[in-house]
């Protein structure tokens, strides 16, 4: 380093010692709390300040005439040297308030020595004069000068004053500026709540009406509109129109600008409020005078042609002034029609919805919602859900896109839809119709029309498959319903397979037939919740062949004991007692006295028809009429069993007849009332007649009902389920799962019950060859060879694995031919000693053990 560098860094150390000594002080404490402000003998000009200016004139060096701006009931507007709105912030930040605040630090009135001569001030021809009035009062003028030689503040003078004065702002730029500075570039002042009517026509072609805080399209066709599109594309654009550039204030001619025949044209119709012209009490007032009135406002806007710069010239029709739009901002304003159409058909909403009319390919319906409830109109119940999804089909409805009727090839016919579906909501005065035409060509596409509307829309063919759902669809959905402890029987049926029958007993479900077993109670279960509250996603009408009801995949019978069926209910007999003769003789069972075939058709007249029995009904009314008939004749008994029915037949007759029935022919349940009857004959037959006394008989108890059987048939066809009541027209569309659980193996799927802890003996015949393993304590031995260490884990494996076999489905539930299955003669097995002595022992098909499987538990 060499002796000037070392001489400089000495330097420049010692006057940063000196800086922290004498001015930074960090010894000293910080003062806190306020610190005074510095001291100034600046005193206003103006005292006190013009107050309510409404009117500003500027005449700045250069011009002739002053610039003019002037306070309406929109704002500030620039009226000299031409008419535009003007920027509020410019005229009362940058002139009123910059000249009412204004201060000075010296004056010098006429006469002192040291006053400024024009050379200096050059107020022989100022910067600007700025007058600030109220009305035609001048509340204060101001001549600005030059600037100070130091250039921190101006020559000023008040007006009508011959005094001089230092100001301590420099007013150069504050006035030294272009007219366009002033000018406001959004040129119009409409709020979105005034607009009643927006019309445009070259480019696009179009008429908005505002409808309350909604829009509709009156032209070209009528229609209801999108509101977040219309007033994001053009209502806000049109009402904040914003300039991008101002070109030229007096044109000579606008054929320059294309403007001489604008390529858009745009109508705004608004309202506008006036205030009062005067105040109550006012001299020479109406009465009109001091209320506020509201005008109508229109405004035009003229779009000529491109800049070339992605602007567009264009102007107003009430002011001369040519300027530039942004392309993005015309795009808007030349949006198709159908860009501006609202997409839904129809304003709809569910909790509002009344009274639907809806007419189909299928029929005609009215629907009506009473204290909540859906029912048709003669009353019968109606699904809730199939109806909500009729109301959220219609207030989905959205237009893939709005078409030209006119160009169609085949020409739609209204008068005549394939649906028309009507709304009445709560609230609203009108209907909401909509109507559903032809499909399109491809039959992809169908054509839609709200009837108050002009558009026609073209949808997707799914959005209208709920509307052209006929009565049928919205009836109760409810398939079955019943108390799932009270079902005692369940039959199952499926094609190709055997008949399964499962009972239940203290809410334990076992299987009964072909075979006594314990059943899956997971499969029971899942399929009892399944039906005892069954619902159909769908009703989708009533040809059962059509969805191969026919032959049904699988057909189950739910018996379902009445409530009177408790053994702790006890059901009396309401009918007076009768007075028996002596030589009546009554056959006594446990639950009293034995019910006369009187009381079975009775009983059988008093269950609804979708319950009664015609066959078992006449069968009745036959033996009664027979029993009359007997009554002055000795009894005899057939010689032979009749091979047809007669009418007159016996109790005995009847029974014999129905087993020469085929099995799809019988009526479990007439024979089982049948069985009962000759039963209780037989046993009247074989006691002593007793003789009854006179008096009246008390109450006895009724026969206790049969229980309801419910018969359910159930398909599945193109990946859909489908099902019906035996006693009912319809066909249902059910969840798949319900198909799963009704065609799931009943029988228990655990092929062993094993405790694992208890087996002492294990034997493994694979391909003839034979594996045996013993258990002694804790410890397991090959018998074979009795010191060949055995792996006990791997023994635990395999026992834990026949513990959990679990098959899928069985193929028989039981079998004389083993052979068939590939189980006869010499296959491979698996057997276990358990439980003191218990063997279990598995045959197998096909094991995939090899003769070297002893090697695996070593």
């Amino acid at each position: 380093m060499n002796t000037k560098t070392t001489l400089i860094l000495a330097i420049l150390a010692v006057a940063v010692a000196a800086c922290l000594f004498f001015i930074v002080k960090p010894w000293e404490t910080p003062v806190t709390g306020p610190v005074e402000e510095t001291k100034t003998t600046a005193k206003p000009l103006f005292d006190p300040k013009p107050a309510d200016v409404d009117r500003v004139e500027v005449l700045v060096r250069g011009e002739s005439s002053p610039r003019v701006f002037r306070k309406d009931t929109d704002g500030w507007m620039m009226h000299a040297p031409t008419t535009a709105p003007a920027t509020e912030w410019e005229i009362t930040s940058n002139i009123i308030d910059k000249i009412g605040n204004l201060k000075y630090l010296k004056e010098y009135p006429v006469g002192d020595k040291n006053r400024p001569d024009d050379n200096a001030t050059r107020f022989n021809n100022p910067v600007a004069t700025v007058k600030l009035m109220k009305g035609d009062e001048v509340l204060a003028e101001l001549v600005v000068g030059n600037s100070l030689p130091t250039g921190k503040g101006s020559f000023v003078k008040r007006g009508r004053s011959d005094v001089i004065y230092e100001s301590q702002e420099n007013l150069f730029d504050a006035f030294d500026k272009k007219v366009s500075t002033y000018r406001n570039k959004r040129i119009l002042n409409v709020k979105l709540e005034d607009v009643k009517e927006i019309t445009a026509t070259g480019l696009s072609a179009y008429k908005l009406v505002k409808s309350g805080s909604d829009w509709l399209i009156e032209q070209p066709e009528r229609g209801r509109a999108d509101k977040s599109a219309v007033e994001t594309n053009i209502a806000n654009p049109l009402i904040g129109l914003y300039v991008a550039d101002f070109v030229d204030d007096t044109p000579a001619s606008y054929k320059v600008y294309g403007l001489d025949e604008p390529r858009l044209m745009l109508n705004l119709k608004s309202t506008k409020n006036v205030p009062p012209k005067a105040k109550p009490g006012d001299p020479n007032t109406q009465p009109a005078d001091t209320q506020p009135s509201t005008e109508e406002v229109e405004n035009v806007l003229w779009v000529g042609g491109s800049t070339g710069e992605s602007k567009y010239y264009a102007r107003l029709k009430s002011a001369p002034w040519v300027f530039t739009l942004n392309s993005s901002t015309v795009d808007n304003f030349s949006k198709r029609v159908s860009d501006l159409r609202d997409k839904s058909l129809a304003k709809v909403e569910n909790a509002k919805v009344i009274r639907v009319v809806s007419q189909t390919p299928d029929g005609e319906m009215t629907l009506v919602k009473q204290q909540g409830k859906w029912s048709f109109a003669d009353g019968t119940a109606s699904d809730a859900t199939a109806v909500a999804d009729l109301i959220k089909a219609l207030a989905d409805l959205k237009a893939t896109e709005f078409v030209d009727a006119s160009k169609l090839l085949i020409p739609l016919d209204w008068s005549r839809p394939r649906a028309s579906i009507t709304v009445t909501q709560e609230g609203e005065a009108h209907p909401v119709t909509v109507l559903v035409g032809t499909a399109s060509s491809s039959g992809k596409m169908v054509y839609v029309k709200n009837a108050a509307e002009d558009a026609v829309a073209a949808v997707r063919e799914d959005q209208v498959t709920q509307l052209l759902a006929g009565p049928i669809a919205y009836g109760d959905r409810q398939v079955l319903q019943f108390p799932r402890e009270r079902a005692t029987k369940l039959e199952i049926t499926r094609a190709g397979a055997e008949a399964v029958t499962l009972k239940q007993e203290k809410n334990v479900w076992t299987m009964v037939s072909p075979v006594q077993a314990s059943v899956d109670a997971d499969a029971a279960r899942n399929l009892m919740q399944d039906l005892s509250t069954l619902r159909a996603k769908n009703i989708v009408g009533k040809d059962k062949k059509a969805f191969g009801l026919d032959s049904p995949a699988v057909t189950l019978a739910v018996y379902v004991e009445p409530l009177t069926a408790d053994p702790n209910v006890k059901v009396v007999s309401m009918a007076p007692a009768a007075t028996k003769p002596a030589t009546t003789k009554p056959a006594t069972t446990q639950a009293g006295k034995r019910p006369t075939l009187q009381d079975l058709l009775d009983y059988t007249l008093t269950l609804p028809k979708d319950k009664q029995n015609p066959l078992a009904i006449e069968m009745l009314k036959d033996m009664i009429a027979k029993e009359k008939a007997q009554a002055t004749q000795p009894v005899s008994q057939p010689a032979t069993k009749p091979a047809q029915y007669a009418p007159g037949m016996s109790p005995e007759e009847l029974l014999e007849f129905q087993k020469t029935l085929p099995e799809d022919q019988q009526n479990p349940k007439a024979t089982e009332m049948l069985e009962k009857l000759v039963a209780e004959r037989k046993a009247s037959e074989s006691q002593p007649a007793e003789e009854k006394p006179a008096a009246s008989q008390p109450e006895q108890a009724s026969p206790p009902p049969p229980p309801t059987i419910y018969r359910l048939m159930i398909t599945q066809k193109g990946g859909k389920t489908f099902a019906c009541r035996e006693d009912r027209d319809l066909v249902y569309e059910l969840e798949n799962k319900i198909y799963d659980d009704a065609t799931a193996e009943m029988h228990d799927r655990q092929v062993a019950k094993l405790d694992v802890a208890t087996v002492t003996d294990l034997t493994l015949v694979v391909g003839g060859s034979e594996l045996s393993f013993r258990k002694s304590g804790d410890e397991w031995t090959y018998v074979a060879d009795p010191v060949l260490p055995i792996d006990k884990a791997k023994v635990d494996e395999v026992l834990s694995a026949i513990r959990d076999l679990k098959t899928h489905r069985y193929v028989a539930y039981q079998a004389a031919d083993m052979a068939q299955y590939g189980l006869g003669g010499q296959v491979d097995r698996v057997s276990v000693v358990a439980d003191g002595g218990r063997r279990i022992e598995i045959l197998l098909s096909c094991l995939l053990y090899t003769s070297d499987a002893a090697d695996e538990f070593r």
